[in-house]
């Protein structure tokens, strides 16, 4: 493995397995199992793979091996990061935290990943307080540098984020950084700068045989092009990176990127363009295996169904996108996707549920605003924090997608949803008049589009 051979790799553990569980040497077979789980993902045997680390965590859990137990959390919290399963990586990576030492090697690296997860789950208090505490491990660590800069510039202090991130990115293996530092020029006001830079990293992403990485420049291109409203653009490109993660098998991040596409083709008029961008997002759910993702595809989708007739199936999207956010925690999508069923209510004259979803919106957003917002009693509680990646018209993206919430459409109504709270007390005072003026105009707009 350390010579990158990993097919002769898996070869090898191949043969050892066997006399392994023969020996009735649990804790070593554990072990050995996680290697070969790590040599078929290097091999590319994916599917292989995944089913052995749930082998190898269920064997370590039944024998109580911290060793094991560590390796396997680490790795699949690495595998979900990757894969964009934002939620399934926060939590390997949480559970990891519980079996290493201060200031053990992997405990850094484990630090920042959990940061990230974090930060892609909307915990910007979180995702501060890791990238704090591995920064503080080591200062000289150019990634923990890296880290720290992406979550200030995540959460709108891109002024003080450009020092940790120009020295980050100056590093090897600096993707991520380079792309937050792009998107720290443009909120200080160098969006040339920002354009050139992100065209650089995706081409040199493209030399050097990475296309994740391409797709994640591309991605941020797009986002930096719809804050310039050139549509059009952001259309082409992510595009582009929509096929180089679907190549990848990442799922989680085409499905949410098709949703920015779609969004972005309403803006323009291409509605029925946009229903199949959407369309294609429904289909690549079952490969995501993300319920942050399906969250925000159903979000985006419920509005599709909204605006082609389909009210049973969009109220359906409607109630699980909102099941999701509550799920996860996640009290801003929650808030976004009460505000847009309450829209949605008031449209088709359900007007008690509808002052009820928005009122029960608004409670929600204030909470998320002041930070206070915190799970249920019967889980343990970390704070839920500001939006990861901020709406797109106005910020780009952390590492690896962060801001992984669905920009165009979806982001387009969390500023249409929070209009639509602050005027619906008064909308429901006015009767169902109102109610039917605002569903006339809505479908009015739609037939212009």
């Amino acid at each position: 493995m350390s010579e990158g051979n990993a097919s002769y790799a898996v070869h090898l553990l191949r043969e050892a397995l066997p006399k392994l569980n023969a020996s009735g040497d649990l804790e070593l077979s554990a072990y050995f199992i996680t290697d070969l789980a790590r040599a078929l993902i290097a091999a590319g045997d994916i599917q292989e793979a995944d089913q052995l680390l749930s082998r190898g965590l269920r064997l370590a859990e039944q024998i109580e091996s911290r060793r094991d137990l560590r390796r396997l959390h680490l790795l699949l919290g690495q595998r979900a990061l990757d894969l964009g399963r934002y939620a399934d990586s926060y939590n390997h990576y949480e559970k990891a935290l519980q079996f290493i030492d201060d200031g053990a090697p992997n405990q850094a690296l484990a630090l920042r990943n959990v940061a990230t997860a974090c930060l892609y789950l909307e915990k910007i208090e979180d995702a501060r307080v890791y990238a704090e505490r591995a920064y503080a491990a080591n200062p000289d660590d150019l990634t923990a540098r890296g880290t720290l800069g992406i979550i200030l510039q995540a959460s709108g202090r891109s002024a003080e984020a450009v020092p940790y991130l120009e020295a980050a990115a100056a590093g090897d293996a600096a993707e991520d950084a380079t792309r937050a530092l792009a998107s720290a020029y443009a909120d200080t006001g160098q969006f040339d700068r920002a354009v050139q830079m992100l065209e650089a990293a995706a081409k040199h992403a493209h030399d050097a045989s990475l296309p994740v990485e391409q797709a994640r420049a591309l991605r941020d291109l797009g986002h930096l092009y719809l804050r310039s409203n050139h549509l059009s653009d952001a259309i082409k490109v992510w595009m582009q990176a929509v096929a180089l993660y679907e190549d990848n098998s990442h799922h989680a991040q085409a499905a949410r990127l098709l949703c920015d596409i779609g969004g972005a083709r309403v803006q323009l008029g291409h509605t029925s363009r946009a229903y199949r961008d959407y369309e294609q997002a429904l289909m690549l759910l079952s490969s995501a295996n993300d319920p942050a993702t399906r969250g925000v595809v159903l979000s985006n989708a419920a509005n599709m169904y909204v605006d082609r007739g389909d009210l049973e199936t969009a109220e359906a999207f409607f109630s699980e996108a909102i099941k999701i956010a509550q799920q996860t925690g996640d009290t801003r999508a929650e808030a976004t996707r009460r505000g847009n069923l309450g829209w949605f209510l008031l449209q088709t004259g359900r007007y008690e549920r509808a002052k009820n979803a928005l009122n029960y919106a608004l409670e929600l957003e204030r909470t998320a605003q002041d930070g206070s917002g915190r799970r249920r009693s019967d889980q343990q509680p970390r704070a839920d924090g500001r939006r990861a990646g901020r709406q797109r018209s106005r910020r780009s993206a952390p590492p690896q997608g962060v801001g992984a919430r669905s920009v165009g459409r979806h982001i387009a109504l969390d500023v249409g949803a929070a209009r639509t709270i602050r005027c619906i007390p008064h909308a429901v005072g006015r009767g169902r008049r109102s109610g039917r003026t605002c569903a006339h105009r809505r479908r009015t707009r739609g037939r212009q589009r």
